[in-house]
């Protein structure tokens, strides 16, 4: 399933199945929903320090921990405070069909509810005030309801490629694809998506991946002209490497993720109204080649492509008040 930091979990299309009104205040009040400056990304950041702050661990010295936090003289007597669990190790979709999780639809209606604030401050409408209150008593009602639930999450985390607030994961575009002219292919209208997988930590195969492929890129509309065939490239994107994880203190406690010892092609024909996409290569390709090119036209059955890792465990969050 995709994780928390895959993407921004939450699209214009979630908001508008929600409130047909969306995309009309949001033009009428020059508010952009999508992308880095977008009230979408706005609502993932404040969902983000939420879901920190409620798996807050229990209170206590650094001392013993880490021994040299007294030698410096930093200690103090202060307690301190840590994450259970690191936020890319969450699992952001349901694994039920035609179904958003709990923590989407919380997602959601925090969006709308930014959204409604920054309009009604904007146009001073009355209107828009009513709906910003009615979407913070469903963000709150939802947030209840994945309270109730627990936090799904991975123990060991492969977040895909070029994930959106993942740590220098790179960037995966329209770039990374190009055609080569060879043979005798077919015009294809194709979309394009790749995944991380780790074969030293339990994918074998395409029916046993071990909880070790992570979930789709983003997928991306190539047109495969006639006589062409599709190159896929990795270049400038960073595979997850537990070996080199990126910078944190021990404030934080540790990160341990899986690692992308290689990476699978997926294609699918856009007139396809199911949206599937096929495996394109028999065996992962090894990390160190960031080239693949189809041998011809794109495979259109076999092994399809899957959301990602599934949940280990529903983490509890905390219920009870730390003693001062």
């Amino acid at each position: 399933m995709p994780l928390f930091t895959d993407n921004d979990v939450v699209t214009a299309a979630d908001m508008l199945a929600l409130d047909s009104e969306v995309a009309a205040v949001a033009k009428a009040a020059n508010i952009p929903l999508e992308g880095s400056t977008g009230i979408i990304r706005q609502a993932w950041q404040e969902c983000a320090d939420a879901l920190q702050s409620a798996t807050q661990a229990y209170g206590g010295s650094l001392y013993g921990a880490w021994p040299g936090v007294m030698a410096s003289g930093y200690d103090g007597g202060f307690g301190s405070s840590r994450q259970r669990l690191p936020v890319s190790g969450i699992v952001a979709s349901s694994p039920y069909g035609n179904r958003d999780s709990p923590l989407k639809r919380w997602m959601t209606y925090r969006s709308l509810a930014l959204l409604y604030r920054d309009a009604s401050a904007r146009k001073t409408n009355d209107r828009y005030q009513t709906k910003f209150a009615t979407y913070e008593n469903e963000s709150a009602r939802v947030w209840r309801a994945l309270f109730s639930q627990g936090l799904p999450r991975v123990f060991l985390p492969l977040e895909c490629p070029g994930a959106v607030h993942g740590y220098g994961a790179g960037v995966w575009s329209t770039g990374n694809l190009s055609l080569v002219s060879t043979g005798s292919a077919a015009q294809f209208n194709a979309l394009v998506a790749i995944t991380w997988v780790d074969q030293s930590g339990g994918y074998v195969s395409p029916v046993n991946k071990g909880n070790a492929e992570s979930g789709p890129s983003a997928i991306l509309p190539m047109e495969i002209l006639a006589s062409n065939v599709l190159s896929v490239s990795i270049a400038g994107l960073i595979p997850p490497n537990n070996q080199a994880q990126f910078p944190r203190g021990i404030a934080d406690g540790p990160v341990i993720t899986k690692n992308a010892t290689g990476w699978n092609v997926y294609v699918g024909n856009q007139s396809d109204p199911a949206g599937v996409m096929y495996l394109q290569n028999s065996t992962p390709v090894a990390i160190g080649t960031t080239t693949y090119q189809l041998s011809g036209s794109p495979a259109t059955s076999g092994y399809q492509l899957l959301p990602g890792q599934v949940a280990d465990r529903n983490e509890a969050f905390q219920r009870v008040a730390q003693r001062g």
